[in-house]
């Protein structure tokens, strides 16, 4: 592609983005950082004016392939803005730039405008590749079959034997919808594993929401837009990028001002938000605390919610909602069945006649969007049968029972799953059913079997958003502590694929480590999403390393010890797993810290006080070079953990400042062998002979943990609550340092909801009960889980109490209220909650 030369980029800047460019993964900030520096500079220095440097066309289009590189819809506005700001010279007379400008408009949406562009830009430039395939994929979508196999071999003349023109060769023959021909990446490997469904789920769900911006399910749309007009919409304002990026709408809300909420999306987007989930959107509004005050709500693709309102202090504020889990399957049941038939002809083998008597009043009640009405009626002829319904039926009375659940109310789904079993045989092998069966495991918190059918369903159709997004779920919850059970099950399948294939993953560490690696990612990949992976071979006859690392979430610590304490025995004589270690330092930092690591009888420390902690520097002749820090990061990780293990992990956490290398040559007066440092610190050291863990974690709570009078707001509880608030907001948050050093080691914090079987009519002698059964969790507590758990504060609600806690140990709180709960008729249900994550329960009973 011949690149417009402009004034704004100097030699300098195109050098540093070609850098950015390089390989598949794309920096696409970095690549708008520099232009935009350069933009500053050229204003600055007087060489342009900031009109002519904004219009400058070769800015303009590094910024574009920036923002298109990220692949979400509000990034393609941005390119789109861009490049129709630029119509400076050498803009419009470029092939680049049309280029560039066909791949906007597709990603936005207006395809007759991509197809123009495309169309220019080959006559302009007909020697690039890249153009053509642009052009061959829009004929095929306006209906052009043969001038779309013409551009598809003026692009292999180009690039002979192009895996993307091949390819997209095939679809078109195929027929293939754009959006099809769009769900691909330019790397082979990249797109082989998309199309394998081997990429990670989120990843793959990135892509689809851009592919589902460029046409509309109009069915769908106006599906939507009824759910919208049924919450009072005043207005519907499509979008019309770039000048409108977003669509709009304005409602009016029952004893509130009219709110004005933006999809981030356009109208293709917005089509293929479910109706389900989006009516259960809109009636959560004026229940979210800051809604009296809201200005305006931005819905995102991935189902999360930005609120912007006015704060106490006349401020705007936003505040942030995660609305994933609020599901819903596609609610067009009878409607669809009808259709169903009349393609397939009255005889299809799908309706009882009782079935079909009963599908024309609930096709009525669909085309007036009442889906809380269909769903009633179809549970209601469910379930007044006296014979099972059809198999085809079936599927849609379950997809009914899956729309009446949300989470924590989700005894429908064990309806639906008794629905889709009556079609197991005849069925069990569609799309369909193994959705539906996927949706209802996934709402009943038994994520464990639901991946099994979700992999099904995605095998079948892997464009399926509905799919992506409950996998998307389901594995983010396998690897919280939460679920401890189904993870526990997904942990035998993983370690014994795993000791099938580990001889030939030893022997491949040898001849090829790059694709050894992939393999064990792969076979890890159902347990592990969120970590950091790596392995080497052993050094010297010892083991070869397994490293699983929680990356920048300390929730995984959990998961990833019960991983390591499964590891069979088998597995063990030849691999070592390293866990709780931060990233890099094993695969990725060479060899001479790893010769460091095995020679550490070799290590001579310095312990310096450094603001009331130790400072430790390491003196050793392997470390001969190593001046500069970037040169001695690699040594220091490796330094921490001999640290780590040389005093223990309470010491470290209490004593430790930092570690140092100090390079051959200084003096050592003072130093000491790494053996005596322990002995050192005890007799230099206050408080750290004997230091446990479950001392040093107890210390620093008492920091937090503050009585309060007045209970955190939640909408049913009617007296008490935390002792800890300080603690759990900072806990909740994320992204605090010292809550995530505690994180890290092993603390927790959440609650159990517990359920009586059955309550006293009189109100005094409920609480009285309630009471009693809190009692005992206390009793248990005090008496069996010393150390494991303490409660950190109790409420009362309607019919239910909460239990809070701080936990040191939770497989072993887990297990001791599951226990108590099978031994107490009185308790109906006990689930506990993390305040870690943002929705699902473990069932305890």
């Amino acid at each position: 592609m011949a690149m417009p030369r402009g004034k704004v980029l100097t030699d300098r800047d195109r050098a540093l983005i070609e850098a950015a460019r390089k390989g598949h993964d794309i920096q696409a900030f970095r690549m708008v950082k520099i232009v935009e520096d350069a933009i500053e500079k050229a204003v600055a220095e007087g060489r342009l004016t900031r009109e002519e440097a904004e219009a400058d066309p070769e800015g303009a289009i590094m910024r574009a392939h920036a923002h298109l590189a990220v692949g979400e819809y509000p990034s393609s506005v941005l390119a789109l803005r861009e490049l129709t700001g630029a119509r400076g010279p050498g803009a419009e007379d470029n092939g680049g730039w049309w280029y560039k400008l066909s791949e906007a408009w597709m990603a936005c949406g207006d395809l007759e405008k991509s197809r123009d562009a495309a169309e220019r830009a080959v006559r302009l430039e007909p020697d690039f590749p890249w153009s053509w395939l642009a052009v061959a994929k829009l004929r095929a979508h306006f209906g052009d079959e043969a001038g779309a196999m013409r551009a598809v071999r003026a692009g292999l003349a180009l690039v002979p034997g192009d895996p993307e023109f091949t390819r997209l060769e095939g679809e078109i023959e195929a027929k293939a919808p754009v959006e099809k021909m769009e769900y691909h990446f330019i790397d082979p490997d990249t797109d082989s594993d998309l199309l394998r469904g081997t990429m990670p789920v989120d990843e793959r769900l990135q892509r689809l929401y851009a592919v589902n911006c460029i046409r509309p399910d109009e069915r769908r749309l106006a599906w939507n837009l009824g759910v919208l007009g049924a919450m009072g919409l005043k207005d519907w304002v499509p979008a019309a990028p770039p000048l409108r990026p977003f669509s709009c709408a304005t409602l009016l809300r029952e004893g509130f001002e009219p709110l004005t909420v933006r999809f981030l999306m356009n109208e293709a987007g917005f089509s293929k938000i479910g109706s389900i989930w989006l009516e259960r959107m809109l009636a959560v509004l004026p229940d979210a605390p800051e809604m009296h005050r809201a200005e305006r709500v931005d819905v995102l693709q991935n189902r999360h919610l930005h609120i912007v309102f006015t704060d106490d202090e006349g401020r705007e504020a936003r505040a942030d909602i995660d609305l994933s889990p609020l599901g819903g399957d596609e609610s067009a049941l009878a409607r669809r069945t009808l259709e169903f038939i009349e393609k397939n002809g009255p005889d299809a083998d799908v309706l009882s006649p009782e079935d079909a008597a009963a599908l024309p009043a609930l096709a009525e009640l669909e085309d007036r969007h009442d889906w809380k009405a269909v769903t009633e009626s179809l549970i209601a002829f469910f379930q007044n049968q006296d014979h099972p319904p059809s198999p085809f039926l079936s599927g849609e009375i379950a997809v009914a029972f899956n729309n009446l659940s949300t989470p924590g109310n989700a005894a429908n789904c064990a309806l639906a799953l008794v629905a889709l079993e009556s079609a197991r045989e005849r069925y069990s092998e569609t799309y369909s059913w193994n959705i539906r069966m996927g949706h209802a495991l996934v709402t009943l918190n038994r994520e464990g079997e639901a991946v099994e059918y979700l992999d099904a369903a995605l095998a079948a159709d892997p464009m399926s958003l509905e799919a992506l997004e409950l996998m998307h779920r389901a594995l983010g919850a396998l690897t919280l502590s939460r679920f401890t059970f189904c993870f526990a099950e997904r942990i035998e399948g993983v370690w014994e694929l795993f000791s099938k294939h580990e001889a030939e993953l030893r022997e491949r560490l040898r001849t090829d480590p790059v694709e050894a690696l992939d393999d064990i990612r792969r076979i890890f990949e159902l347990v592990s999403a969120g970590w950091w992976i790596d392995a080497s071979l052993p050094k010297r006859g010892r083991k070869c390393r397994l490293v699983f690392s929680p990356a920048k979430n300390p929730a995984f610590i959990h998961p990833i010890c019960m991983l390591a304490d499964a590891m069979p025995e088998s597995v063990r004589k030849n691999w070592r797993i390293f866990k709780g270690r931060q990233p890099g330092g094993v695969g990725e930092s060479g060899e001479r810290h790893q010769t460091l690591i095995d020679r550490e009888e070799k290590l001579r420390v310095l312990p310096l006080p450094e603001e009331g902690r130790i400072r430790l520097n390491f003196h050793s002749d392997e470390f001969e070079g190593v001046y500069s820090p970037e040169a001695a990061d690699p040594y220091c990780e490796a330094l921490k953990e001999i640290a780590e293990r040389t005093l223990g992990e309470a010491v470290t956490m209490k004593c430790l400042a930092s570690v140092a290398v100090c390079p051959p040559g200084s003096d050592p007066a003072g130093t000491i062998p790494l053996g005596e440092l322990p002995q050192w610190f005890d007799e230099h050291v206050s408080g750290v002979r004997g230091l446990r863990l479950e001392d040093l974690l107890s210390d620093r709570l008492e920091y937090f943990v503050k009585p309060i009078d007045s209970p955190v707001p939640m909408s049913d509880i009617t007296s008490g609550w935390s002792t800890a608030v300080e603690f759990l907001n900072r806990f909740r948050s994320g992204d605090d340092t010292l809550v995530n050093t505690l994180a890290r080691s092993g603390l927790g914090a959440g609650f159990v909801t517990l359920v009586p079987a059955e309550l006293p009519e009189n109100p005094e002698e409920a609480e009285e009960h309630m009471k009693r059964l809190m009692s005992g969790i206390r009793k248990l507590v005090a008496h069996e889980l010393a150390g494991a758990a303490f409660v950190s504060g109790e409420a009362l609600a309607a019919g239910r109490a909460y239990m809070e806690f701080i936990v040191l140990d939770p497989m072993r709180l887990f297990r001791a209220l599951a226990a108590w709960a099978g031994e107490q008729p009185a308790v109906g249900s006990l689930s506990w909650r993390s305040w870690h994550s943002r929705a699902g329960d473990l069932g305890l009973k």
